[in-house]
């Protein structure tokens, strides 16, 4: 079955559906981009740290292992009580690792040095909130950029449409048994111009034929 849209209607739903989806293109690489870049930051951060913990533990073995609300460091010796230690961060393999203990998300690296194991984790929940928050912005504008291209995407068709409207209501008040008007000449785009002609062309013809008719009449 045909809808019987109009050319106007065809072109702002076409400009609207254009906007949005450019919109989510750039919005999906932003928000891949920014995601990328916070989990290398982080990684980075995890080995500067081990790379701290460890020099400061060569230089001082007593040296106390750092916690902090955003980073927690332990060292796993055979002189040392694991009881404190996570179970599932002790047997960690030495490479980086997303883990969640108690809830928590936490990202986790692991290097061993001698017989000592070195574990530093990253909180990374209010990470996690910030990209949620960021990923809702995100959406928002993905929504107002299409709204803004359906607005624009109409009154640009209108714009588009009117002198073809306006050619069609010249042409629809013509009498075919008229003299023929140049229409071309009172519009200055040239798609109009040329659907002008045609109409032109067609009126002639009729004329012609309209005489033709008359001659073998009379």
């Amino acid at each position: 079955m045909t809808t019987n849209w109009s050319l106007k209607k065809r072109l702002s739903i076409t400009l609207a559906i254009f906007g949005g989806l450019v919109s989510l293109v750039l919005a999906t690489i932003i928000y891949v981009a920014s995601h990328d870049l916070e989990a290398r930051l982080i990684d980075d951060t995890l080995t500067a740290e081990l790379d701290d913990y460890v020099e400061r533990r060569q230089r001082n073995p007593q040296s106390i292992p750092e916690k902090t609300a955003t980073i927690q460091a332990y060292v796993v010796t055979s002189e040392i009580n694991t009881k404190h230690i996570p179970e599932a961060i002790i047997n960690l393999k030495p490479e980086q690792h997303s883990i969640i203990l108690d809830g928590v998300s936490y990202r986790a690296s692991m290097r061993t040095v001698a017989d000592q194991r070195y574990i530093v984790l990253y909180n990374t929940s209010t990470l996690q909130q910030r990209e949620r928050s960021f990923l809702i912005l995100l959406t928002i504008s993905v929504i107002l950029v299409t709204l803004i291209s359906a607005l624009a995407g109409r009154l640009l068709a209108a714009r588009v449409i009117a002198p073809v409207a306006e050619l069609a209501l010249r042409t629809s008040e013509l009498d075919p048994e008229d003299e023929h008007t140049l229409l071309a000449e009172e519009f200055p785009w040239i798609e109009v111009r040329r659907l002008a002609d045609s109409s032109e062309i067609s009126t002639h013809r009729y004329h012609a034929l309209l005489e033709r008719d008359s001659r073998s009449t009379r």
